[in-house]
């Protein structure tokens, strides 16, 4: 174990002794069943030049849902959702500033890339562990002189910086979210993947136009993606996602419906295809293309035709971090049609999954929603209900 034999070589005192460290010690580091003393997080920072926050050694504060509910006293008509009890990968620790990587090596950092995927898809908050990853594979590229490593490496960190991006929820940090974005574009250029450059390119189109609601920046953005990867079906039909959610957003009705229908067509296409699900961390398939389809009838105006869309899907086919939204799209729809009851069960869910999956941008959505409703009738009890279910919600994350 390499990781052994560099802490027990810092830790030598001037008298030669070396440290109380064995090799079952550090194996239990590495799977993760114990956590290290001080002493020793002190000496993996120095071996890995990265922090403690960097090396997981770091807990963040967990939070209980359910006293929420307790403290409401109301009925709520849907299960707690509880943040998902995911144990991370766990990989050798290894350090590469002094070899080149050898292919293994390289298979194990794309393999815990996509392991750090599947759990953000999960709804699981993986960002400080990217980070650490990150470190880890530019450490590697400094270290590494053949080409076609050095263009597999480059497309495992821009793939793990489109990772970090998807994991900004808080729209107060797109500057944070934009940076990683284009340094995503940058790694995908080094790694000479024309396919893998129209995905980043396309998730920082996205960005502009949820985050900043500026659809001309991310209409050219999209088109620049589309130069890139045309031949990838799979990457048109999320483009096309993303030009409905843009023509909508302008009140061009028919022409968002006119892009729905085309990603709809390529999803059914693709629907089979090993890979094309997730193609470049974009979710694309049926069921991400009807949640997006009814949210552009939403913005057009449509909600009787957006319940009438949701209603075919089943909502476990979308990924956890996706369904928050979702069903905040179907409380709505229902709002809109003043459908209150059902209307107000779907906001306590979305709230739920919101604060399961570190969606928390959600829940001031309900806030804004009760209130216009509440202007007309002050004492509406379902969306008392909702406010209240909001507000304590966002009151136990501070």
């Amino acid at each position: 174990m390499e990781a052994f034999s560099e802490i027990k070589a810092l830790g030598k005192g001037e008298d030669g002794k070396e440290p109380g460290v064995n090799s079952d010690m550090v194996g239990e580091w590495e799977r993760g069943i114990k956590v290290p003393s001080p002493y020793y997080r002190e000496k993996l920072c120095k071996i890995y030049d990265a922090t403690a926050d960097e090396l997981g050694f770091v807990e963040g504060p967990k939070t209980s849902r359910r006293s929420i509910l307790q403290a409401l006293g109301v009925s709520v008509g849907a299960g707690l959702i509880t943040t998902p009890q995911v144990k991370l990968p766990s990989f050798p620790l290894t350090s590469n500033r002094t070899k080149e990587a050898s292919d293994q090596v390289i298979q194990d950092l794309a393999a815990k890339t996509q392991a750090y995927r599947n759990l953000q898809r999960n709804g699981v908050n993986v960002e400080r562990e990217v980070r650490g990853h990150i470190i880890i594979i530019q450490d590697t590229l400094e270290n590494t002189i053949n080409d076609r490593k050095r263009r597999e490496l480059w497309t495992i960190l821009a793939q793990s910086q489109i990772l970090i991006r998807l994991s900004i929820t808080k729209e107060r940090e797109m500057a944070r979210a934009r940076t990683w974005n284009e340094s995503a574009i940058a790694s995908a250029q080094y790694a000479d993947d024309a396919l893998l450059v129209a995905a980043a390119v396309g998730h920082l189109a996205h960005l502009h136009l949820m985050w900043q609601h500026d659809t001309a920046a991310a209409s050219q953005l999209l088109d620049q993606a589309r130069d890139f990867g045309r031949d990838h079906p799979a990457l048109v039909g999320w483009f096309s996602i993303v030009s409905a959610a843009i023509a909508a957003k302008e009140g061009k009705i028919q022409q968002s419906e006119d892009f729905i229908m085309q990603a709809r067509n390529i999803a059914q296409a693709v629907a089979h295809t090993p890979g094309y699900a997730d193609a470049f961390f974009t979710d694309f398939n049926t069921a991400g293309v009807t949640a997006f389809a009814s949210n552009c009838l939403l913005k057009s105006g449509e909600p009787t035709k957006a319940l009438r869309l949701l209603s075919t899907m089943n909502l476990e086919e979308l990924a956890d971090n996706r369904q928050a939204s979702t069903l905040y799209d179907m409380s709505c729809a229902y709002a809109a049609l003043s459908e209150l009851e059902p209307a107000r069960a779907y906001a306590l869910r979305s709230i739920d999954k919101a604060v399961a999956t570190d969606r928390l941008y959600i829940i001031p959505r309900f806030i804004a929603l009760t209130g216009s409703i509440q202007k007309k009738d002050r004492h509406e009890p379902h969306t008392a209900a909702i406010a209240e279910y909001a507000h304590a919600a966002l009151q136990q994350q501070i």
